[in-house]
């Protein structure tokens, strides 16, 4: 398998992993915004800086389950 080297690709394949942990504890995509808002806020900042939306990321990956 082939590392995922693009930075996009990367959030994509990240944002697609929490939310398949969050589903399958039950975790709502709300909760998971929250958890990652409150547990990752420098992450956040550096997601903001790079024009990366994490949250939106979540919801798209969540809309494929």
């Amino acid at each position: 398998m082939d590392p995922i080297i693009e930075p996009e690709a990367r959030k994509r394949a990240m944002a697609e992993l929490d939310v398949l942990v969050a589903h399958r504890f039950n975790v709502s995509i709300d909760e998971l915004e929250k958890i990652y808002d409150s547990a990752f806020p420098v992450q956040r900042k550096y997601d903001q800086k790079d024009g990366i939306d994490y949250a939106g990321l979540l919801r798209s990956a969540m809309a494929r389950i």
